[in-house]
């Protein structure tokens, strides 16, 4: 039975971590410690949980050794307690919050919030063609990310992060568990249509054709799970509705470089392409050890990782991160973890946005209140209401 009562604290704890932002705090005047800001209370609450309650014995080998990694990788390489708890910090929070059950509604409903604020601005600053969070970093750097200088079809919104591509992939994970929690067909239309419309407001390419492949195989299952009558509904609206959309996108500012580029492999997506390039002409000591740079030297995420800590850092870094995935989705069915990991990974392996860590932060978050076990609670697909 729902708790008529919430708790302050973690709903508190959760709502900073969600809304302020690294785009906020910088519009704020925060310039240090932002993570901590932002995700400090909410790490406080999970980790006295956990010993208070002796839960911390409940970790999972592979748990223990993602945190085992990253204590070696704070104290050898980053020297930096604080890279302990920003990366560590989120395997106590899943556990914190798979034991809230009473407070899942409330933490829901403020995610919802989180996700309609993030996609409607964004999409509000692309109409107006102004961003009201754009960091220092990305002025510094104008000729790539979303200023009024680059003219409405190279315009790329800033929404709450104050970085295109990590609104991006925000929208993306936050998508991609808001359209597998709820089952109404009108509810999953609203969420991924606004979602999929600010990747246009973003103007990520990558994120967003990851997300017409995700589109897809969300509209297969659609058809598989339907009454032969509403497929064919479906089906003839879909036919009725793409082109115009289509249409719509190749001739206005909202297309923006997926269809106004002259070239699709432009300077940004040779970058891209030529990561490993940069990877491979590295010298054998910075391969294995690693080497310590002031900007990521390539557009993807993982590759940065190893270049930061080679091999014998970054590669087990990376495995028991992905191994810790695997193990937080194990219990969806094949259809969902595909459709999590494409919109986490997937998106996220288009930029550099995988060696940060609030975007495994969101993951994390979203997996323990969007539990799988209460999907069946939900109405089915074939509810229009």
């Amino acid at each position: 039975m729902r708790s008529k009562h919430i708790k302050i604290m973690p709903f508190v704890a959760l709502a900073m971590s969600l809304f302020l932002t690294q785009g906020v705090l910088l519009f704020l005047g925060v310039r240090q410690l932002r993570l901590l800001i932002s995700y400090g209370l909410l790490y406080f609450l999970a980790v006295s949980y956990m010993l208070s309650s002796g839960k911390i014995r409940c970790l999972s080998p592979t748990e223990k050794m993602y945190l085992f990694v990253v204590v070696v990788l704070g104290l050898f390489w980053e020297k930096s307690i604080l890279f302990c708890i920003i990366w560590g910090c989120m395997v106590f929070v899943v556990w914190y919050f798979n034991h809230l059950d009473s407070q899942k509604y409330y933490s829901r409903f403020l995610f919802l919030v989180f996700f309609f604020i993030e996609t409607l601005l964004g999409i509000y600053e692309k109409t107006i063609q102004t961003s009201f969070f754009s960091t220092y970093d990305l002025e510094a750097i104008i000729g790539e990310y979303g200023i009024e200088a680059l003219g409405q079809n190279g315009f790329r919104a800033t929404s709450l992060c104050g970085y295109p591509l990590a609104n991006a992939l925000v929208v993306s994970i936050s998508m991609s568990f808001l359209l597998l929690y709820y089952k109404k067909l009108t509810y999953r239309f609203v969420i991924w249509f606004i979602g999929c419309w600010s990747l246009f407001a973003f103007n990520a390419r990558g994120a967003t054709l990851v997300w017409v492949l995700i589109s897809v195989l969300l509209i297969i299952d659609l058809l598989k799970h339907s009454r032969n009558n509403r497929r064919w509904c479906i089906l003839f609206s879909l036919i009725a509705f793409i082109p115009v959309i289509f249409n719509y996108l190749a001739h206005s500012h909202w297309g923006g470089r997926l269809f106004h580029d002259d070239e699709i492999l432009d300077g940004s997506a040779m970058t891209r392409i030529g990561a490993f390039d940069y990877y491979k002409n590295l010298s054998p000591s910075v391969i294995v050890f690693g080497y310590d740079y002031s900007y990521p030297p390539t557009e993807n995420g993982y590759l940065n990782l190893l270049i930061r800590y080679g091999l014998i850092g970054g590669l087990p870094f990376i495995l028991f991160q992905l191994k810790m995935i695997w193990q937080y989705v194990g219990n969806r069915s094949g259809f969902e973890k595909c459709i999590l990991l494409l919109a986490f990974i997937g998106v996220g392996q288009t930029n550099n946005a995988l060696n940060q860590s609030m975007f495994l932060y969101l993951f994390c978050l979203c997996i323990s209140i969007f539990n799988s076990k209460e999907n069946e609670k939900n109405l089915n697909y074939h509810s229009f209401v």
